[in-house]
């Protein structure tokens, strides 16, 4: 007899995740971002009562460039989002999907809340994470992966970045759709 294994998020996360202080500038912040070609920033708790934060380009040009306020003068914490949407570890995909789409989000922490990790920071998962990552059922998982980045790499003639974002993000959709 065969046992199927439920693929969680721990299994399809990027461990990699870059962070920021709460208390550096938004120009530290867009460095940040820049170097290391991301778009989001965690923002790690300063201490034990605090929850994580996260800080995005939206956020970015939202919160300070759109209202013609300095970037070295603004602090991290003033315009990140805290307490952010966390998805725990264990979490089982459809659920983690389920709470991006609920919170209207394209990422999120992934927070291990084991007996020994309490709220420790593992890696983020995005809607791209599921998408490209997930085992398909029913599906060759060469052609969605091919069928994705082609949609996406069509989709990036957009300049406006909140827009290809958006665009993205429904491309990932239609093709969870089509394919789950």
């Amino acid at each position: 007899m065969e046992t199927s294994t439920v693929m969680t998020v721990a299994d399809i996360m990027t461990p990699h995740v870059i962070t920021v202080e709460k208390w550096a500038t938004v120009a530290e912040a867009i460095a940040l971002m820049q170097y290391h070609h991301v778009r989001t920033l965690i923002v790690e708790p300063q201490t034990d009562h605090e929850n994580h934060g996260i800080v995005t380009e939206r956020d970015i040009v939202y919160r300070v460039i759109a209202r013609r306020l300095d970037p070295a003068q603004i602090r991290v914490h003033e315009i990140m989002r805290s307490p952010c949407v966390v998805i725990f570890a264990d979490s089982s995909i459809p659920e983690a999907a389920q709470r991006l789409a609920d919170a209207d989000i394209q990422r999120a922490p992934v927070i291990d809340f084991g007996e020994h990790h309490d709220g420790k920071l593992l890696g983020i998962i995005s809607i791209t994470d599921i998408v490209m990552k997930m085992n398909w059922t029913g599906a060759n998982d060469q052609s969605l992966a091919s069928h994705l980045e082609e949609a996406l790499r069509h989709s990036r003639i957009i300049s406006n970045t909140d827009k290809q974002i958006e665009q993205e993000s429904a491309i990932a959709w239609d093709i969870v759709e089509k394919y789950g």
